[in-house]
């Protein structure tokens, strides 16, 4: 059986310091083990602020993820 991956999705500032719009990583349970993989790839996102979207409702709480899940990491942004 194949490794299954996700994606993820980056905007702004955030795609800028990791070069990319998007990342495969590895199949992570929940959003919680997702948060340690990418710190431990990406230790620059240790000092960003940022929120976590999952089928674009932001991630309060740890949940349950799979490889059809969307996610997202969006920077601070302010309005108008």
């Amino acid at each position: 059986m194949e490794n299954q991956h996700i994606k993820v999705r980056l905007f702004g500032l955030l795609a800028e310091l990791l070069q990319s719009e998007s990342l495969e990583l590895p199949m992570a349970q929940d959003t919680g083990e997702l948060l340690l993989i990418l710190e431990s790839k990406f230790p620059v996102l240790q000092n960003q602020t940022f929120v976590l979207t999952a089928d674009r409702r932001i991630v309060q709480t740890v949940m349950k993820i799979n490889h059809a899940t969307e996610l997202a990491l969006l920077p601070p942004f302010s309005g108008g």
